[in-house]
């Protein structure tokens, strides 16, 4: 009789969190999202930035999109391993949440998208014990 369910995994049961999972879900969306603006922005930006500044200005404005790409290749790759309760993706969701709470704090004034990214931030303190490290 097998105690593990599997090969190689731990006998206890899986839980993942609903915060976890809602929060995962969000920032798969999410990232698709900052990767269709990007996106976007290469094409447009490109273009905007040929009739304005020549081949400099389509390299720039090629370059502002391809860095909108990456940062939401990071959104999504944050999303899967915090599905996956990845401890790695514990720290990079927190490290991700912390930047846009402290972008939202620079931007003055208390908003809505502020506390809700506080909230997140606490959040993620709160469920650290569930992310194996």
């Amino acid at each position: 009789m097998r105690t593990q369910p599997y090969p190689g995994t731990a006998s206890r049961a899986f839980h993942r969190p609903l915060g976890i999972a809602i929060l995962s879900i969000l920032m798969m969306v999410g990232g698709v999202i900052v990767i269709l603006v990007g996106v976007a922005i290469m094409a447009f930006g490109g273009l905007f930035g040929f009739a304005i500044g020549g081949a400099a200005g389509a390299a720039l404005g090629a370059a502002i999109g391809v860095i909108i790409i990456i940062l939401g290749a990071v959104w999504l790759l944050a999303a899967l391993g915090l599905w996956r309760l990845r401890g790695w993706a514990w720290w990079l969701a927190i490290i991700v949440v912390g930047l846009s709470l402290g972008g939202s704090a620079l931007s003055g004034g208390v908003s809505a998208g502020l506390i809700a990214t506080a909230l997140i931030f606490v959040y993620l303190l709160l469920v650290k014990k569930h992310f194996n490290q």
